[in-house]
């Protein structure tokens, strides 16, 4: 995981963290971490733009712009944990991808609709991952095993104006995927590029170049 810099772009200085693996770490002496993501959906915190500031304000109080990590068996009991973070990654079976972070109560960042929503999936998707890794441990063997990192922002940039074909009106310029603002994935980009790609096909505006010449590279 890397951390994504926001700067001052929504007020108070924002440092939260993509969810991307690298391919680029070396594992040391304990193995390397890997990690996922879980949604839940917002409920009763207004508007989008008001659920935003809501979560952003709740996580300014309490990690002041920061990634922060509670252990799972804290994050699942709703209490913090007594180790700060030196003392807690020293603990840890693996070694962690990120390691400038703080410790702090990343649950308190959700309602206690999000929180119950957020335990059932974890609980519901990693007893199944358990069962298929023929692994004698359960979800509670895992309490100090696994950290639960926060937070990752989504759709906080803007949006640009488009049609239903993702062209920006009046410019022959075709917006998708993550810089459209909509939605982010492998899925949805491709779905986007379908919609871009008819769009061009059927434009009237539509430039056809001639074949290159054999050898004379791309055009």
């Amino acid at each position: 995981m890397k951390f994504t810099n926001y700067g001052s772009a929504f007020g108070d200085p924002v440092i939260t963290l993509d969810g991307h693996e690298t391919t680029e770490r070396v594992a040391g002496e304990r193995p390397l971490a890997a990690n996922f993501g879980l949604l839940c959906q917002v409920q009763n915190r207004g508007t989008a733009r008001q659920a935003r500031d809501s979560f952003l304000a709740t996580y300014r109080k309490l990690a002041r712009g920061r990634p922060f990590a509670q252990t799972l068996g804290a994050f699942l009991h709703c209490k913090g944990d007594a180790a700060d973070w030196a003392g807690l990654q020293e603990r840890l079976p693996f070694q962690p991808s990120v390691r400038d972070l703080v410790t702090g109560r990343v649950d308190e960042l959700f309602t206690r609709g999000e929180h119950e929503s957020l335990v059932t999936g974890f609980e519901r998707l990693m007893a199944s991952i358990l069962t298929h890794s023929r692994t004698p441990s359960t979800v509670a063997d895992l309490h100090d095993q696994v950290l639960v990192i926060g937070p990752e922002l989504e759709f906080l940039w803007e949006r640009p104006q488009i049609d239903t074909g993702c062209r920006v009106p009046g410019l022959p310029v075709y917006v998708v995927g993550d810089a459209a603002g909509i939605a982010q994935g492998i899925v949805q980009a491709a779905m986007m590029g379908v919609a871009a790609g008819q769009a061009i096909a059927c434009s009237r505006d539509l430039i056809l170049l001639p074949p290159a010449p054999w050898g004379s590279g791309p055009r």
